[in-house]
């Protein structure tokens, strides 16, 4: 069987560096440590963290006086700094460096009494450090009907940026809402936005245009994965989520001539790898690469026509170049 690997799969620069940050800090800090609202996935990869000495968890009130907290990639609000400050904690922050990017271009926006819109969804911790870093001129959205609510004619200018874990098919509707309620808004990230997100869905699309079946390594509650494995179905493609080895169904690979491998944006290389070594025990393989872009700065307009839903069709002309 053949097994076309997609490059631009797994864990992005931001989580990469986060992992690296916390085997660090448990070399020169000792075990443990504790990484505050990290959203790591699988459950395999969390783990090993964690018989490493990682504890996950969801509130400072879980880490012991002296204790040493890692802020996750997706940054903090500045209230939970505070607490951390106020409690003389051992503080890494291992916030993704374009995410810190984020803050500061909506600093300075609102500074100047710019208003901005946060699409993305409220509980996440990515969403919840950007609104708390800005404050009253930051607007939370979801959906379109969130976009009806908002009040926002008096501003001077008004921008948007877009939570990096929601997919293309989550955001485009709210964003072709917001473009035509508000016809000046401009995106906040044009110029620094992490594409990891888009990438990975183009590989996925990719994937399903050569290959019988696409399988995706990731946790199966995870809406990147779902989305990965949802934009290979709509290319008519099979696609299903595996979180390990094990979770292979041998049934899948019935009539399977050419694999499709790809992984959710927190997923570690390990576990593909681990996926890769179980299907040697079915039949030989032959290793292929689906060569993709590194990740760079770009934005929305990176994503292929074919991956935005029908309802977004009409909207599409109006977005620029593509």
């Amino acid at each position: 069987m053949q097994v076309v690997l997609a490059e631009s799969r797994g864990l992005c620069t931001g989580f990469h560096r986060a992992i690296e940050i916390m085997e660090t800090a448990l070399r020169e800090c000792g075990s443990p440590i504790y990484v505050l609202r990290e959203a790591l996935r699988p459950v395999q990869m969390v783990d090993r963290l964690h018989a490493k000495g990682v504890r996950f968890i969801d509130s400072l009130s879980e880490v012991p006086a002296g204790g040493t907290v890692v802020f996750s990639a997706h940054g903090v609000p500045p209230q939970v700094e505070r607490e951390a400050k106020a409690r003389s904690l051992n503080i890494i922050d291992a916030t993704c460096p374009l995410v810190s990017m984020i803050h500061a271009d909506g600093a300075r926006l609102t500074r100047t009494g710019g208003e901005l819109v946060v699409i993305g969804q409220a509980d996440h911790p990515e969403t919840e450090a950007t609104l708390g870093r800005l404050g009253r001129r930051a607007h939370q959205v979801g959906t379109i009907e969130d976009v009806a609510r908002l009040d926002l004619a008096t501003s001077p200018a008004i921008a948007y940026v877009v939570q990096t874990t929601l997919s293309v098919h989550d955001v485009w509707p709210v964003l072709s809402a917001l473009r035509a309620r508000f016809p000046t808004i401009t995106d906040l990230t044009a110029t620094n936005a992490c594409t990891a997100v888009v990438y990975r869905q183009q590989a996925a699309w990719g994937l399903a245009g050569m290959v019988d079946l696409v399988l995706v390594v990731g946790d199966t509650n995870s809406p990147g994965c779902r989305s990965l494995r949802d934009i290979a179905r709509q290319r008519g493609t099979p696609a299903e989520i595996v979180d390990s080895s094990l979770a292979l169904d041998e049934g899948w690979l019935t009539g399977v001539n050419r694999l499709g491998i790809t992984a959710g944006l927190s997923t570690h290389d390990d576990l593909v790898q681990e996926l890769i070594e179980r299907l040697r025990t079915e039949g030989p393989l032959e290793l292929w690469t689906l060569p993709e872009p590194k990740e760079r700065i770009g934005g929305l307009n990176d994503a292929p026509r074919a991956m935005f839903p029908p309802l977004a069709k009409d909207a599409i002309a109006g977005v620029g170049a593509w």
